[in-house]
This record gives C-alpha cells, structure tokens and sequence, in this order.
C-alpha cells in the first residue's frame, strides 16, 4: 500500500487488530523501541544514507523520519543513542526545504525553537541552500545543519493510536458531546484563543446553565480566573463568542459587564462575587483558559470540521494523480471544498504553508475520467451555479484533449482557484467523512 509523504501517524490495520484485543495495551512491532508511557515507537537504523532516502525507507514502514516537538522527547531519543556503539550522526525530519532558512519537520509538525537543541553556532546554512538536520554524535548529539545529501544513519518513528473523541491523554476530557481542556498557561485573550485554534478549539462558549456548571467546576480547580471566549469590540450589545455560537445564555456577576473602555474580554470569577459568574477585563491581562472543540473521530495529525477529517501533506509536492491516489490509499479523497465555509477552514491553514515556499495545494477537480467534463475526486459533477472561487477571468473551459487539474494558491490571492497542468508538482490535503475507520 502506498502512503502520502509527510504522515507522522498512519493508521494500520494490524494496530487496529491489536487494540481490539488488547484495550489501550499497544505495543509496538519487532525491532521498534516503544517510549514508555506513550503510544510513540522509534527504529534506530545504523545504515547510512541521504536524508531523503531515509525518509523513503521510513514511508516504506508506515513511518516517517523521527520529529523531536514534545517535551522530553529529544532527552529520550539521546539516552537510546547514547548506549549504542554505532558512531555516527543519525538524520532527524527536520529540515530547511526550500532554503528559505525556516525549518519544518517533515511529518507536519510545528517547530518550536524552544524545544531545538542546537549545537553551538547552529543552523550556519547560508539562504538559498536546502538544509537538513541530523544529531551529531561528537557534539553530544546536539543537532546540526548538514548536507541533505550526506550519508548518515537515521531514526524513524511512527505512533500506534486509533481515532478518539477526546484526546484524554494530552488533558482534554469529554462532556455534553464536547472536549474541553484546562490550561496551565497565563495568556492574554487573544493569545489564548490562537492557542486554543492549534488544536482546531476555541475559548470556552457557554450554551446554558449545565455549560456553566462545568465552568464553575472548571474554575474551582484552577483557583483562580478563567478567559471565556466572550468578547464584544462595539458596546454592551455586541458580545460574541469566538466559536460563532448563538445563544440567549449570559451568567454576569453583579454590576457586570463592565463597560469601561478596556474592559471587552469576558473572565469567569473566582470566589469573590459567586465562583463562575463573569465579569469584563481589559483584554490584555493574562489569566488560564479553558478550550473547547465538538468530539470527533480524526486520527492525530488529521483537522475536524464539519464532519470531516482534513490532512495537509505538506512539503511532499506530487502530481494531481498521484496525490489523488495516495488520499484513496488511506480511503480519503483529495480535497474537495462544496461551500465558503469549508473554503474559509481551509484558507486558516494555508499561511503556512505560503512562509515556507508552498505556492499551490491540490484541489479535487478534473476532466482526467471524461475529457472536457470537469468532475470533483467525490464522484459528483462540476455545477457551475454551485459555490465556486476561480478567479472572474479563469473559469475551467472544458477544453478536449487537454487534461486539466484543479489547485488552489497559497499565497497572495489566498483560496483561489486555479486550473492546469495535471503534471505540476504540488502538495495536497486528504478528507474523508468523520469516524471512517477505512484508513
């Protein structure tokens, strides 16, 4: 079977068999080390080779070349270096791509500079010079920039896991169809909820008096006050919640809101005036938060919406059939976008992609199965009254005996449309419907 390039969690059939039989007892395969306490399982492999070659042979396992973005992590992957007797660098899925000098892993995680561990004077790469990272055995296994053509050995690691509604092991727990997470972090408002948006979340919203209750639970065990995403930018009559839900429900304590003219952030109180209720505050203070996302059935490394699971495989650039065929190898189907708020979800996660040299995501329109009639990878006709977002002057036109594939920019004109040639190299998104255990 083939895989998608850029997948640090791949689900297997074997896994799912395992679990099954074993509850959350996963263990992982032969010749692979398990980190204890975690689902994460590492292949220290003592051949030499070019970083990309090593990120193939890690494909072939259902596996990528190993990320280092937890806590922890980076000390762990040393202490099993550490007692080996094989003297050499091991390559890592970090790596500068396009010479931009901004580093990415390869499996899509973000990387944290706080978390890097540089040897000194590191990364020392001019721009303009594609880089990739190994850890270097002289320095103490310190990372270090190297030649991506270099030969050197390499670690993998892939995650035995099965689809959760809340990811309870990371925190979240799961109440009234929703997952909610208390965070440790002091953080402005808006901070908070950009935090709370890396994991597909927003601030806490209180739909009504058991919501509330939960809140109150909430701030009992943080002792101390809370953000709520309930914010207002135009007066006493305009607070809104981040979610976009819609609800008559407000718990205000005395006095409250507070209109003052810093005072458009909403805080839940704690002991003062009845434990819960909510008051205004200037926006700029910091406080804990709770997030809050509806419960889905998306494999890690996967987004939620809608009742869709969404993956951007990024920095993997492939032809449209190809993408197309690594999106079906996992049951998925290449991106397909039915209306503007599907395009709008989409648009949040393109930024990114545009920073680090992406110019165009495939999209899941063709004339590839009929010549001249374009068709989405779902099955379903091209309607041209149905939502669309080509440019005025560059609508598909259907022309014969010229293959033409869908893509969408990354960049400046954000979301677009864009036709042409089917052998252009981009990189892709997957989506299949919520809770599809198919992959």
């Amino acid at each position: 079977m083939a895989f998608g390039a850029g997948l640090k969690v791949l689900f297997s059939l074997a896994a799912l068999v395992l679990f099954m039989q074993e509850g959350s007892c996963l263990s992982c395969p032969s010749g692979w080390v398990q980190r204890q306490g975690t689902y994460d399982c590492y292949q220290f492999k003592t051949d030499t080779t070019s970083w990309d070659q090593a990120r193939a042979n890690c494909h072939t396992q259902e596996a990528d070349l190993t990320s280092l973005d937890k806590a922890g992590e980076n000390e762990w992957v040393i202490s099993q270096l550490s007692g080996s007797s094989i003297r050499d660098d091991y390559w890592i899925g970090l790596s500068d791509p396009f010479g931009h000098l901004v580093y990415v892993w390869s499996d899509g995680s973000i990387y944290d500079p706080n978390l890097a561990n540089w040897d000194s004077g590191r990364p020392s790469h001019s721009k303009g010079t594609k880089a990739c990272v190994a850890m270097g055995y002289n320095p103490g296994w310190a990372w270090l920039d190297e030649d991506c053509g270099s030969a050197k050995a390499y670690v993998c690691h892939k995650t035995l896991t099965q689809p959760v509604r809340c990811d309870e092991s990371n925190g979240w727990i799961e109440k009234f169809q929703n997952c909610y997470y208390l965070s440790t972090k002091w953080m402005t408002f808006d901070d908070a909820q950009e935090l709370c948006t890396r994991s597909d979340a927003n601030l806490i919203d209180i739909a009504d008096e058991d919501e509330q209750m939960l809140l109150v639970e909430f701030v009992e065990e943080a002792k101390s006050y809370l953000w709520i995403g309930y914010k207002t930018i135009a007066g006493r009559d305009n607070f809104k919640w981040t979610s976009g839900l819609e609800t008559g429900f407000e718990q205000w304590a005395v006095n409250e809101p507070n209109m003052d003219a810093l005072e458009k952030c909403t805080q839940a109180r704690y002991q003062d005036t009845g434990t819960g209720n909510w008051s205004t505050t200037d926006c700029q203070w910091t406080r804990r938060f709770i997030c809050e996302k509806p419960t889905g059935m998306c494999y890690p490394g996967w987004r939620i919406y809608d009742g869709y699971c969404y993956q951007m495989v990024a920095y993997s650039p492939t032809t449209w059939v190809d993408a197309k065929q690594q999106c079906e190898a996992q049951g998925s189907t290449l991106l397909t976008i039915k209306d503007e708020k599907e395009q709008d979800f989409i648009n949040e996660q393109l930024p990114v992609l545009w920073q680090t040299g992406i110019s165009n995501i495939w999209l899941g329109i063709s004339d590839t199965i009929t010549d001249g009639e374009m068709k989405w990878t779902d099955g379903t006709a091209y309607d041209d009254t149905a939502y669309q977002n080509w440019p005025a002057h560059k609508k598909p036109a259907n022309r014969e005996d010229e293959a033409q594939c869908g893509s969408i920019y990354a960049g400046s004109s954000i979301g677009q449309w864009d036709y042409g040639d089917c052998f252009n190299l981009f990189d892709y998104s997957c989506k299949i419907r919520e809770g599809n255990r198919d992959f």
